[in-house]
């Protein structure tokens, strides 16, 4: 998956995440190793849990789970970054040989849904003998959506998106599929402009 951290809460403010797993420290990773509800994970790790579900994917990789951080409150955490250091190595593999990347691109934090109810589209219905045609504004900006947002602003997503075969980003209007033949928008629009990855589907 291919998110945003987000940015923790000022000293005061409640803190939405408060009990939920969004890393895994050498003090949590036995309780990881056998298993929690899903419940207890961040909404939006449940909703790239709910899309591996549904393309009856098996293993979903989260860099905040999958690599044990460094957790700079607990005095007695020893590895400082070292399991960091070797996974960030092997970074490469992990997008190359995905089965898809999940993009959270509409979501700022972990603790934001990216399946979401869209905005309201109005659109005129037009009836031609039996067939009916519906009119609506465009909502294809796969440039202001993907190119310029925010997630695409981060450090190692670059990488993210050149190496993996497909991508899905999932944006505040509509959902964009990415691949080597070219980019694919929920509205059927078909473009060939933004191509960063040259696998083939």
């Amino acid at each position: 998956m291919s998110h945003r951290w987000g940015s923790r809460p000022k000293p005061g403010e409640p803190d939405p995440l408060v009990d939920k797993f969004v890393c895994t420290y050498e003090k949590n990773i036995h309780t990881l190793e056998h298993g929690i509800d899903d419940s207890r994970f961040p909404p939006m790790y449940q909703d790239a849990i709910t899309i591996a579900r549904e393309l009856n994917v098996k293993y979903l990789w989260i860099d905040s789970l999958c690599i044990i951080q460094h957790d700079k409150n607990d005095p007695f955490d020893e590895d400082k970054g070292k399991d960091w250091e070797k996974e960030s190595e092997l970074m490469e593999q992990v997008f190359q040989s995905a089965y898809l990347t999940i993009a959270a691109s509409c979501a700022s934090s972990p603790a934001e849904r990216f399946l979401r109810r869209r905005p309201e589209r109005q659109c005129v219905t037009l009836r031609t003998g039996s067939t009916f045609y519906y009119l609506c504004d465009a909502i294809d900006d796969f440039d202001g959506d993907v190119e310029q947002g925010e997630l695409n602003k981060r450090g190692w997503v670059l990488q993210e998106r050149a190496l993996s075969p497909r991508t899905i980003y999932f944006t505040e209007k509509q959902t964009y599929w990415e691949c080597g033949e070219g980019v694919r928008c929920e509205t059927l629009t078909k473009s060939k402009k933004y191509v960063a990855s040259r696998k083939k589907t």
